[in-house]
């Protein structure tokens, strides 16, 4: 029988580069935001391979601790409102949007932050529109983001419906 592992890293972590290294070495990644902590589950060889890498970007700002195997501990991660902390928002930008790459980098930025969902230019009045999902604390910095314009963007109004987080987009894209 693998032996399987349960850690959790807390403090000051990186939650895409962390949840890119577990995915790529097997292991089960998922982070809770409010508290700055990580939980990796899988095969402790793989754990071990996903800390190692870790620990050679981020040498410090956190802890790792083991805290039991899988099936050992109920935790608030696998309890049925984990997706209360993920949201869908629908968002509307009005303002001096002539400049086409703004599409791309709100995509740069929504990837970043591991947002999924699409971004499109309204070409009859040239706002940009966004249906985007994630985990809120992420999808609340893009907000903050795209609320403040560029250097050579200027925002006059933002409007933002939320919505109840529903998983459908696996990617984000830029539509036509």
């Amino acid at each position: 029988m693998v032996e399987q592992k349960r850690i959790e890293i807390s403090g000051k972590i990186n939650p895409a580069f962390l949840l890119k290294i577990a995915k790529r070495n097997n292991v089960n990644g998922y982070i809770i935001l409010q508290s700055n902590t990580a939980i990796l589950e899988g095969k402790g060889s793989d754990i071990d391979n996903t800390l190692n890498l870790y620990k050679k970007r981020y040498k410090e700002g956190y802890t790792a601790k083991e805290t039991g195997y899988i099936g050992d501990i109920v935790d608030l991660i696998k309890a049925k409102d984990y997706k209360d902390i993920r949201i869908q928002a629908y968002i509307s930008i009005m303002g001096h949007l002539e400049n086409k790459s703004y599409e791309n980098l709100i995509k740069r930025f929504a990837e970043e932050y591991m947002i999924k969902g699409w971004v499109k230019r309204d070409n009859e009045n040239g706002n940009i529109n966004l249906k985007i999902e994630g985990q809120k604390d992420l999808v609340e910095k893009l907000i903050d983001w795209l609320k403040g314009g560029t250097a050579k963007i200027n925002i006059f109004d933002i409007k933002i419906i939320y919505q109840k987080y529903t998983g459908d987009f696996k990617e984000f894209y830029i539509s036509d």
